[in-house]
């Protein structure tokens, strides 16, 4: 069982619908179960394992107005008494990416970069979709704190992906005033989905660039 919520309220969302298909682990009876969130962003998927064990499931997710995603490999424990549930987390209605980029100039202890062009390449790992991703590069500019979001969940710049994983790429960061450049390669980006109110931290990758 879940909650499908908003992530701008953490109010619950009805009517998406969640299609969990077994994809590993014991046996079930069940192909497939489809349900719908309801009474708050609810949802229960309830299957019959042959024995114990662990069950390997696809959960897709699929919204009235946005495109579905696919949680994959999803680990679910049997219970001995039908009708205790394997509660997850609060789920969100799309697939995001949140890390910050912080970049301070090579040769200082802490001399962070502002207006430097930043590129993200995509080279392999999940595909992603978006206003933001354009020939397969996003492309922004640190801020004052030598900062940058990989990326943005919504707005003109938004970035999401359609199934869970990693995305790698290449980090580009061009110095103002031709100071050169720096290249971090094979930049694994994971994706999320559940909710977040707040209180926990991004995580931050933090470089030395330039000459």
């Amino acid at each position: 069982g879940g909650q499908i919520v908003d992530p701008a309220t953490g109010r619950g969302i009805d009517g998406v619908r969640v299609d969990v298909s077994p994809s590993g682990g014991v046996a079930v009876r069940e192909g497939a179960v489809t349900t719908t969130t309801a009474g708050g962003g609810f949802w229960r998927a309830e299957f019959s394992p042959a024995e114990s064990g662990t069950l390997v499931a696809d959960v897709t997710v699929a919204p009235p107005d946005l495109p579905p995603y696919q949680v994959s490999g999803l680990r679910l424990e049997t219970r001995p008494n039908r009708g205790d549930a394997h509660l997850n987390e609060r789920w969100i209605p799309y697939l995001y990416f949140l890390v910050i980029g912080e970049f301070y100039r090579n040769g200082t202890a802490d001399e962070r970069v502002e207006g430097a062009a930043v590129e993200f390449r995509r080279t392999g790992g999940v595909a992603v979709v978006g206003p933001g991703f354009q020939s397969g590069v996003y492309r922004t500019v640190t801020n004052g704190a030598g900062r940058v979001v990989l990326f943005p969940a919504t707005g003109a710049t938004a970035v999401h992906a359609r199934v869970s994983g990693d995305l790698i790429g290449d980090l580009v960061v061009r110095l103002p005033a031709s100071a050169g450049s720096t290249v971090l390669r094979g930049v694994h980006l994971a994706t999320r989905y559940r909710y977040d109110n707040g209180t926990e931290f991004p995580p931050v990758l933090r470089a030395p660039v330039g000459p």
